[in-house]
């Protein structure tokens, strides 16, 4: 299962939180979960849910996915109840009120697999926006700057993670796919996510991505690139960095959601 729900956030006092808070969202899921499936949570891994905070307009937005069934019904669904109504803020000594909430995307990945496998629609060339703060390790150390590469295995791994028999098993297509992946354009700056003290070197920003290759290869590496709407990116994406979102770039024409490209394209074939 993949499923995404939104929760638009009333700050007292019209307070700005950076992305940075996203941990202290994170505190408020463990609270909703018994304590022996809070602790699993926080045992090394990857984990089965993301999260993170973003502004839409003046609005704030709480954005969390679930990657599996367990953690739908864990984390999601008590967020969703009529009875999650404040999230309380511990250390900003705050108290946020839901506005609204609503549920995004409930697909599953049989379905996200065939709607890329089987849509007429395959563009090539996307723009990858980093929402909040991404970062990689490698070889023990930060990674400032994006490539196709970790980009790819970083969603790959998540990918064969929770998606169970529906998993990308072979690995030379990982070679493929970011032998025919290429960085086009960009607009990136530093931005340093705040963790407990410690400033994780991070970017925010946006690529232009162009993707060549055979129509299967596309297909594939723009699966992996949509899944980045669930999964997110790089290291701590349930702490809310990570998050990001993929468009469709045509010339003359207005950014479209990938994601919401392909489902109409299956919509309308249905």
């Amino acid at each position: 299962m993949l499923k995404v729900a939104e929760l638009e956030l009333s700050v007292p006092g019209g307070r700005w939180l950076p992305p940075s808070a996203g941990s202290l969202l994170q505190g408020a899921l463990m609270e909703l979960l018994d304590s022996d499936l809070a602790a699993s949570l926080h045992a090394p891994g990857l984990r089965p849910y993301s999260q993170y905070l973003f502004y839409r307009g003046s609005s704030l937005v709480w954005r969390v996915a679930a990657l599996n069934e367990a953690a739908a019904e864990s984390i999601l669904d008590p967020l969703l109840s009529e009875r999650f109504t404040r999230i309380s803020l511990r250390d900003k000594d705050a108290t946020l009120t839901v506005a609204a909430k609503q549920v995004m995307y409930n697909t599953t990945y049989e379905s996200l697999t065939d709607q890329f496998f089987f849509t007429s629609q395959l563009p090539r060339r996307v723009l990858l926006r980093f929402v909040t703060p991404v970062s990689f390790r490698s070889r023990e150390k930060y990674m400032i700057y994006p490539s196709v590469e970790h980009i790819l295995q970083n969603l790959y791994n998540r990918w064969n993670q929770f998606a169970n028999r529906f998993t990308l098993a072979d690995p030379d297509v990982l070679e493929h796919m970011a032998a025919h992946l290429r960085i086009s354009g960009y607009r990136l700056e530093m931005s340093p996510f705040a963790l407990e003290g410690v400033r994780i070197p991070a970017f925010q920003g946006s690529l232009e991505l162009s993707l060549a290759g055979p129509d299967a290869l596309v297909r594939v590496t723009l699966l992996l690139l949509a899944y980045s709407e669930f999964a997110g990116i790089g290291i701590k994406t349930a702490i809310g960095m990570g998050g990001s979102t993929i468009a469709v770039k045509q010339r003359g024409a207005p950014l479209t959601s990938l994601l919401e490209q392909v489902s109409a394209q299956e919509r309308s074939l249905s």
